[in-house]
């Protein structure tokens, strides 16, 4: 089946003369009258065309359709939903009016679309259960254009008022619109990318009979330009044929004329999807794996099916100019007293009765007379267990965690002790366990003229070359003005600084085993229930309170300050949550619930099935809470100077517990390439009224403002293109990605031709094939319906047979 939306004359002349090969026409001529922009009276407007009406009368085999729709206007859809002044009312009448005015069609199809939230999901079926009964009364059948779902509530486009069940009992046959996955605005792919389409066809049979289902097919593709930034879509929607005026050569990017080169193209398969794509004046493309090399932390990932270079920890990186002298710290001269000595560190340790603190000495000398710094090497194993004393010629000096976010605590690393004024000869540095807190851990030091670090994510090398085209007259050519290097790369919105992020893996068995209660129990202090850890040694695993009790489990500090503490899990049971200082944020079956100091603060209705992502954030008295991002509580709730989990009659199971400062973010978005244009950083963002912090690479938003106030830039979900300058090129070039940020995925580089460069997916008689084969055999649906008749591949109609 399929649509006559597209009113060209190569959509007439294909309906006159392959109508045979159709079982079922929807004809794409009436929609509900708007007023005041986008709402409704209910009032249905339109007429069939005269070139349709050729095509009825050659055709009466064909099942004809009325196609009655809204244009996907929310506020029509909500009009006909609510009866608003008698929309639906006037509706339903319309309906009949249209059946009594066209007796010949086989029925009504109806394509409402962008119909809101889940609270509209009873409105619907009765709007729909009314048209039904209105449409079978007449003896006619009810066909209905769907969104595609993966699950209950599982919609791509919003679509939550959509319940394949319920509506299946009603309608006869039905089009699943499992196309638009990619489109204008997202990142160039697939239209009906081949997951998705077996995510929506796996579920839908399930819920709806499958010979009332029509698979959703696009007989439309869009080319996105990718070798400049935008500010707007990048994606132009194309047909079958502009695919092969530019496999043709007929097109390019500067107007199908000079300075680009007229090329004939050719097309890819896309064996992961089943579909066609081109790459248009792309000179080359490298993915993750064709690196020559690579530094770490920056490494090679996956996701799906798509592979990507990322960091996602910064190391230090020191430098110590003039090095006068090192030693390690079992290089003592002495030591005595209340120390723990272990294969390469020292660390204090509180004295047993009668005992004093322990004690090192360490000799070191310098060759003249200067100012030098002494950097120490050291652990901060635990929040309090990060201070070291140290004495360099009976002068004290100590060391500590800055801040409760600070990147390199329980990292062994460097800092600097001093900078002090040292004569020629011998000096002696003492490691003090009276100044130092037990269990912080003391590694060496190093005496030098100068003492720095940088952090570091990580870079890694690719060689691009350019390739050699042949144009339209046979003539060699590369790109006449250039080339750009685009990378393709997922940036995130930047995240609080971390000072705790636990995905339980550290404590998981091995393969035969038990879990590492010792080291689970170093970290948190469980009361109540029945707490386990579930999983695979060094992979994610769950902490999960698996008897319906009351119970905590909370991180064993208790001295933070303002902070954001989130925790992705699911329940069963009365409520779950986090606890943050004397107050607790949970989840109930369909609520959200806030509690200060015992009583109940705030309370939202929410959809709290399945795993969620509960998010609070502390700033002084200004309390926020997200579920699964989505702000749903505001109020007035201070502390939050411990954290953890708690359950109240309820089980839990916990994948991920994590906590940062309320203020410090780190950014995710930024790299520095190399290339012959020379060294230049991609995709930072301006920002206003933010303070940053060289060192670390941070950003610190100030109390009463939102990051994302603080740019002007949306910060894409999907795929984006950073674009380096113009350089030009005729043989191998080297390019460097260095991660300025950790979180950034790099997937792709293109060498674009300066002039223009884009990626077109479109879809062919191949990948149709593929899809009625499935269709049939696999899923045992009805058959496919295509949006748009004369849109397609013409080679299409070779392969259909004839209904008659």
């Amino acid at each position: 089946m399929s649509w006559t939306g597209a009113k060209t004359a190569r959509m007439y002349q294909e309906m006159m003369d392959y109508g045979d090969r159709f079982y079922m026409i929807s004809l794409f001529d009436f929609h509900v009258e708007y007023v005041d922009g986008t709402h409704t009276t209910g009032r249905i407007v339109g007429n069939i065309t005269s070139g349709e009406w050729e095509a009825i009368n050659k055709w009466p085999h064909v099942k004809w359709y009325l196609c009655v729709r809204n244009d996907g206007y929310e506020a029509a859809f909500q009009d006909l939903l609510d009866n608003a002044g008698g929309a639906q009312d006037t509706f339903i009448s319309e309906i009949q009016r249209l059946i009594n005015e066209y007796p010949f069609v086989a029925g009504i199809d109806i394509d409402l679309e962008r119909g809101g939230g889940s609270a509209n999901i009873a409105k619907a079926v009765a709007l729909f259960q009314r048209i039904s009964s209105t449409v079978h009364a007449a003896g006619k059948l009810l066909h209905v254009d769907l969104p595609a779902l993966t699950g209950p509530g599982q919609s791509l486009g919003g679509e939550y008022w959509c319940d394949y069940q319920q509506l299946g009992q009603i309608f006869d046959s039905c089009t699943i619109m499992s196309y638009g996955y990619a489109w204008a605005g997202s990142a160039p792919g697939p239209i009906s990318p081949r997951g998705w389409l077996e995510d929506v066809y796996d579920y839908a049979v399930t819920v709806i009979p499958p010979a009332k289902i029509y698979m959703g097919l696009p007989g439309y593709g869009y080319r996105w330009q990718i070798d400049h930034p935008t500010t707007g879509y990048r994606g132009t929607s194309w047909l079958y044929t502009a695919a092969v005026e530019w496999m043709l050569g007929h097109y390019n990017h500067t107007n199908d004329g000079p300075p680009q080169p007229l090329i004939p193209w050719a097309a890819l398969w896309d064996e992961d999807n089943m579909c066609p794509y081109m790459l248009l004046h792309v000179y080359d493309m490298q993915i993750a794996e064709d690196r020559i090399s690579s530094q770490p932390p920056m490494q090679q990932s996956d996701y799906g099916n798509r592979t990507f270079m990322t960091a996602y920890r910064k190391v230090q990186v020191p430098s110590f100019v003039g090095s006068v002298s090192a030693k390690g710290a079992l290089a003592y001269d002495e030591w005595d007293e209340a120390l723990t000595i272990s294969s390469d560190f020292i660390s204090a340790r509180t004295p047993a009765e009668g005992e004093e603190p322990g004690y090192a000495i360490y000799s070191f000398s310098v060759p003249t007379s200067g100012t030098y710094d002494i950097a120490v090497q050291v652990n901060y194993t635990w929040f309090d267990k990060a201070t070291i004393g140290i004495e360099v010629d009976g002068a004290l000096y100590q060391v500590s965690q800055p801040t409760q976010w600070y990147p390199l605590a329980r990292v062994v690393h460097w800092v600097k002790l001093a900078t002090i004024s040292l004569s020629a000869g011998t000096h002696t540095l003492k490691f003090v366990g009276e100044s130092s807190a037990s269990g912080a851990q003391f590694y060496g030091f190093n005496v030098c003229q100068s003492f720095t670090f940088e952090m570091s994510a990580g870079q890694a090398q690719w060689t691009l070359t350019p390739q050699t085209y042949v144009d339209v007259n046979g003539q060699e050519v590369q790109a006449a003005d250039g080339y750009r290097l685009t990378l393709e790369v997922l940036r995130r919105a930047p995240e609080y600084a971390s000072i705790w992020n636990d995905d339980f893996r550290s404590y998981a068995s091995e393969e035969s085993g038990e879990w590492n209660t010792a080291l689970f129990n170093n970290y948190y202090t469980a009361t109540g229930g029945t707490w386990i850890v579930q999983g695979t040694a060094g992979l994610a695993s769950h902490l999960k309170q698996t008897s319906v009790a009351t119970a905590q489990c909370l991180l064993n500090y208790s001295s933070f300050e303002d902070m954001a503490v989130w925790a992705t899990f699911s329940f069963t049971g009365q409520e779950a949550g986090i606890i943050f200082g004397s107050n607790k944020v949970g989840l109930q079956p369909g609520k959200v619930v806030l509690y200060c100091n015992g009583s109940l603060a705030a309370s939202v209705d929410a959809d709290t099935t399945g795993s969620n992502t509960l998010r609070v954030r502390v700033r002084g008295s200004e309390c926020k809470v997200w579920l699964n991002s989505r702000l749903v509580i505001t109020a007035s709730v201070g502390g939050s100077n411990r954290f953890g989990l708690y359950t109240t009659n309820a089980t839990i199971d916990c994948t991920l517990l994590a906590a940062g400062d309320a203020y410090w973010m780190y950014p995710q978005e930024a790299v520095t390439v190399t290339t012959p244009a020379g060294m230049q950083q991609l995709g930072r963002i301006e920002r206003t009224d933010v303070e940053w912090d060289p060192v670390w690479g941070y950003i610190r938003v100030p109390a009463g403002t939102e990051e994302s106030s603080s740019r002007d830039e949306t910060i894409s979900m999907d795929w984006d293109y950073l674009h380096s300058n113009i350089f030009t090129a005729s043989s191998d070039l080297a390019v460097t990605i260095k991660a300025d940020d950790i979180g950034i995925w790099v997937s792709r580089l293109y060498l674009c031709d300066a002039d223009g460069a884009s990626i077109a997916y479109y879809s062919d008689v191949n990948q149709y094939q593929y899809w009625m084969d499935r269709a049939e055999f696999e899923w045992g649906l009805q058959g496919i319906g295509v949006w748009a008749l004369g849109q397609q591949d013409p080679a299409v109609y070779k392969y259909l047979p004839p209904m008659i």
